[in-house]
């Protein structure tokens, strides 16, 4: 069982959002974000490490270094992704107009948290 927050919208549907580590987010990044609806984030991130390869490429040349600055940025990234992904979600689900309902739920998955929480009398 995971802690999730329950996010209301008028118009939209409820999202269930884990509290703590997002593993979608370490092993996608970029990717995530996008599938999350976080374009600026994902596709930004993706944009501005694209230019500081091209930019490193330019200076720096093909070189063991450069590859190895490059996979310990990207690790980096994993990481943060992970570390943060589910906060910048919420983040995001809050900045579109929806409500952090006050109660966390402990469920299997993000379905039955909102089965859960709707279930036993919710909003």
């Amino acid at each position: 069982m995971k802690p999730y927050k329950i996010y209301t919208h008028p118009a939209l549907p409820p999202q269930a959002v884990k509290q703590g580590w997002s593993w979608p987010g370490l092993l996608f990044g970029t990717l995530w974000a996008c599938f999350k609806r976080m374009w600026g984030l994902g596709l930004g991130l993706t944009g501005a490490i694209f230019v500081l390869a091209v930019f490193a490429q330019l200076v720096y040349g093909d070189t063991p270094a450069t590859d190895s600055a490059f996979n310990v940025l990207g690790l980096a990234v994993s990481i943060w992704f992970g570390a943060k992904g589910n906060s910048l979600y919420a983040r995001h689900l809050l900045s579109r107009g929806y409500t952090e309902l006050p109660e966390t739920v402990e469920a299997a998955n993000p379905q039955a948290a909102l089965a859960q929480y709707f279930g036993r009398g919710g909003r």
